[in-house]
Formats: structure tokens, C-alpha cells, sequence
């Protein structure tokens, strides 16, 4: 991925000042000494590098910028950047992405429920599937084993900070094996439409078609609610999604 040097210049400039803060466009142009239009030049640029984060689309918009080692994982192939995560988590979910790859051999890591759909709340959990053969014991165990991903200091950090601006985010992780995920547990059916793949080494994004072209063969609806809602009728022939997924 290559970045324009003035951008690059930019991104250095506005990451000297705020690191992993919050700013507003205001900040920018005072901080760079630019006019508003060149301000808003920017950071289009930066929006499209992947290096900026609209934290809060209200108003007023406020932004931060990515983490540059957060940044060096999309730009090196190792992780993609889905633009279906909401602003307020995307640092959180790539520093958990950090520390998780330095512990396990990865899969998949894929943002799911109310932060994939960019309608989570103040209370709503960051909901993340965590796909890893080198998971071993119980469903119970390995949440606990990953949740220690919270004494790091970087994510404590953020989290302490998304809760400065309201947000009491907490970690909802779902490990399974590859095996696992061809059982297709359930909760899977809330990726259908709403995942955001962030890592994945090409499993997950041949899962997903797949699941939602056996989905409609067995003639499964989703229907909406309102606030958000929704449920899925899987009518008669429900059993064909769990038939051997080699035979798709």
C-alpha cells in the first residue's frame, strides 16, 4: 500500500500531536496551520490510506487517527480493513488483533452483532469470533484465556478511553476450530449479512457465501424488527444446513 508523501507528512504531523487521541477538524487545521478546504483534503486522503478513524459522525465529527502498528497490519496483507466497523472500535479491535497474534496462530478474526451492523450502544459488547486450531479444552476455558487480552496495556488504555467519551465497551469473544465452524453453531447466522473480516487466511470469506447460498436453497428468511432486530425463520428443511458442508 502506498501513500502519497504529503499524506504521509500529514499523518506524522497530526499523530505527533494527538497519538492516539481525539480531535476535531478544527484541531486539524489549527494544528497543520491549513484552510479548511486543504484541511478537508487531507483527510479525505487519510480516510482512503486507512489511517483515519470518524470516531463520531455527530456533530461535531470527531476523529483519531490508527495506531501505526495497527496500520503496518493492513498495509503489510496481514489484515484487512472493513469499512462496517463502527468508529468508536476500530483501535479496540485492532489492538486486540495484536496482542491475540501474538499468543495464537490465527484463522480468522471477524467482527460480528451491533459493531459489524454500526448500531452498537453505550452498553453493547464488541462481539468477536476467533477461529484458531490451536484451540483446545472447553468454550468456557478458551473465553477466559482470551479475555486476559485485557491486561494489556494498550487496551486498557482504550478501553479507559472509550469510556471517557460514554462507551462501556466489553470483549465478547466465541472461539472455535475450524471443525467447529462447519458444525455451524447457531450464532454463526448473525454473520450472514453483518460480518467484518479483519484477519482471516481465506477460510472465513469462503465460509460466509457459502452459508448464506445454503441459507436461501433451504428457503431460510431473515425478517426485520424494529430498533434493529430481527429473526430468522429456517422453515422445513432447516436439517440441510447441518448435511456435510464438503458437499456444498
Amino acid at each position: 500500500m502506498w501513500i502519497p508523501r504529503w499524506v504521509g507528512e500529514g499523518f506524522a504531523r497530526l499523530y505527533s500531536s494527538f497519538s492516539r487521541g481525539i480531535f476535531g477538524f478544527g484541531d486539524v487545521c489549527r494544528t497543520l496551520g491549513v484552510t479548511p478546504t486543504r484541511g478537508h483534503v487531507l483527510l479525505t486522503a487519510l480516510r482512503r490510506s486507512g489511517t483515519l478513524i470518524d470516531f463520531r459522525r455527530g456533530r461535531p465529527r470527531l476523529y483519531r487517527l490508527l495506531d501505526p502498528r495497527s496500520f503496518m497490519l493492513i498495509a503489510g496483507g496481514v489484515a484487512n480493513r472493513p469499512a462496517n466497523i463502527q468508529g468508536e472500535y476500530v483501535q479496540l479491535v485492532y489492538d486486540v488483533l495484536r496482542v491475540l497474534r501474538s499468543s495464537w496462530s490465527l484463522t480468522s478474526l471477524v467482527v460480528y452483532g451491533s459493531v459489524a451492523r454500526r448500531s452498537a450502544g453505550p452498553l453493547s459488547d464488541v462481539d468477536l469470533l476467533v477461529v484458531s486450531d490451536e484451540f483446545s479444552g472447553s468454550l468456557a476455558s478458551r473465553i477466559d484465556k482470551l479475555l486476559e487480552v485485557e491486561r494489556d496495556a494498550d487496551i486498557q488504555s482504550e478501553l479507559s478511553l472509550l469510556r471517557m467519551h460514554g462507551i462501556h465497551a466489553k470483549l465478547a469473544f466465541y472461539p472455535l476450530r475450524r471443525e467447529e465452524v462447519g458444525r455451524l453453531p447457531l450464532l454463526l447466522l448473525d454473520l450472514v449479512y453483518d460480518a467484518a473480516v479483519v484477519l482471516d487466511d481465506g477460510f472465513m470469506q469462503g465460509f460466509i457465501p457459502r452459508l448464506r447460498s445454503r441459507l436461501e436453497l433451504v428457503g431460510a428468511k431473515r425478517y426485520m424488527l424494529p430498533r434493529g432486530l430481527w429473526y430468522w425463520d429456517l422453515g422445513p428443511r432447516a436439517a440441510e444446513l447441518w448435511h456435510p458442508w464438503t458437499h456444498s
